[in-house]
């Protein structure tokens, strides 16, 4: 059994357009796995499937008795596995810890350097304005544009129409479809060592994404293959 945890082109989206899992999945299909686990936080499962359906038609399913099968659990896609492939990297995956966010303070762009304010103009003095609010500064008077909608341009997206496919897949599967809007909220990171106990031996990883310490998961016992950007530092 081979898992493929992330099947998005990037993190913290639900687009596969170019997404390399595409090819991986079709590269690991030739080695004729008793079973292809494929696993993704934001993607829907039944857009997964329907795109390996038709990359590499509908007898690889295990539904159609082939040995793709598409998981909404990350733990099960991994149960009785013999390796494990890192092919998006999304924060859950990672065991790094989390670069720290850069703070960037803007500014006031007041007065400004003309008699009328233009758009730039307008867009640095939200900034800052949005700025100080956050930073509890907002008892000096300021009003505050709309965070979301500065200058007043964004218009609300019109309704799916009634035979949009997307809507269907939600509504039969209770997951987003490829075009829905996907709220993004903070997800707990995998817990190796869990998955590590349930994989057959030797528990073998492929970070493809550079987002693991090696040293961390060759202490739980894992044998690990990075591809790129590698990383032996043990973290405190």
């Amino acid at each position: 059994k081979l898992t493929v945890l992330g099947y998005a082109f990037k993190k913290n989206t639900n687009d596969t357009r170019e997404s390399p899992a595409l090819h991986i999945v079709q590269t690991l299909l030739e080695e004729d796995p008793k079973e292809l686990a494929v696993f993704d936080p934001l993607c829907n499962p039944e857009q997964i499937a329907d795109e390996i359906r038709r990359l590499a038609g509908p007898d690889v399913l295990q539904r159609h008795g082939g040995p793709v099968v598409v998981y909404t659990d990350v733990y099960a896609a991994c149960w009785g596995s013999d390796a494990v492939l890192i092919t998006t990297e999304f924060d859950e995956f990672r065991n790094l810890p989390m670069e720290p966010k850069m703070e960037m303070t803007v500014a006031d762009p007041r007065p400004f350097d003309r008699d009328e304010a233009n758009e730039s103009d307008l867009l640095s003095l939200h900034g800052y304005l949005l700025q100080s609010q956050t930073a509890g500064a907002a008892a000096t008077g300021d009003i505050m544009p709309d965070a979301e909608n500065p200058l007043g341009r964004f218009q609300p997206m019109p309704s799916c129409p009634e035979d949009c496919p997307d809507c269907h897949v939600e509504k039969a599967t209770g997951a987003a479809g490829s075009g829905a809007s996907v709220k993004l909220t903070p997800k707990r990171r995998l817990d190796w060592r869990k998955i590590y106990y349930h994989m057959n031996r030797p528990q073998w990883v492929f970070d493809g994404r550079g987002v693991l310490d090696i040293a961390a998961m060759e202490k739980i016992g894992f044998r690990v293959e990075s591809v790129g950007r590698q990383s032996r530092l043990s973290y405190q």
